[in-house]
């Protein structure tokens, strides 16, 4: 309950993105700005891409190859981390398997 006010209260603030495609993927050269909420879809946070802030997911995998700023949060599925990632903050997966 704790972690859908905190997802709440971020969103409605402004200072977040949230992927809804079927599929996510932040391209090479792009950047996104603040929290990064990923629901229910693989991501695919591709190699020269950066988040600003921390990305939290909540279902399915994610593979990080670019930079991420903040923390990486995996609810439920599998994390691959590349040599090419560059993650300043922690790694936390609660439900799943971290590979680098």
């Amino acid at each position: 309950m704790l972690l859908l006010a905190a997802l709440i209260s971020v969103a409605v603030s402004g200072c977040a993105q949230i992927a809804s495609e079927s599929n996510y993927t932040l391209g090479e050269g792009q950047t996104t700005s603040g929290t990064l909420f990923i629901f229910s879809q693989n991501a695919d946070l591709l190699e020269g891409s950066s988040v600003d802030g921390s990305v939290i997911m909540l279902c399915c995998n994610l593979i990080v190859s670019g930079e991420v700023k903040g923390d990486v949060f995996l609810l439920t599925g599998n994390l691959r981390v590349d040599n090419s990632a560059d993650v300043n903050g922690s790694i936390s997966v609660l439900t799943g398997n971290v590979s680098k």
